[in-house]
């Protein structure tokens, strides 16, 4: 019984693909997609991963006293990339820390 129910889902994933692509207009519409569904919820999963790292790596890099440059890369770009960049725009890049 099982077996029919994965077959199934699986033929009427491969029949919807394409009118799902032939539905979206643009390759915009794709990436709007892709963004909303996969990019921004990894993103939030690399803030918790950046930001774990951050806390572990902090008392070296308080010694080394690259803190802001160690927070830009592995805390602020990550919280850019997932909340302030346009839905679909994969080319945004943000540089929170300037020194």
């Amino acid at each position: 019984m099982m077996k029919k129910i994965f077959i199934i889902s699986l033929i009427l994933l491969v029949v919807s693909t394409p009118a799902l692509a032939f539905a979206m207009d643009e390759d915009k519409d794709i990436s709007i997609a892709v963004d909303a569904l996969l990019a921004r919820p990894l993103g939030l999963v690399s803030i918790a991963i950046g930001g774990s790292i951050f806390v572990i790596s902090l008392p070296f890099t308080a010694i080394s006293g690259s803190i802001g440059k160690t927070a830009n890369i592995l805390i602020l770009r990550p919280v850019a990339f997932t909340f302030n960049r346009p839905i679909g725009d994969f080319d945004y890049r943000a540089d929170c820390y300037k020194k």
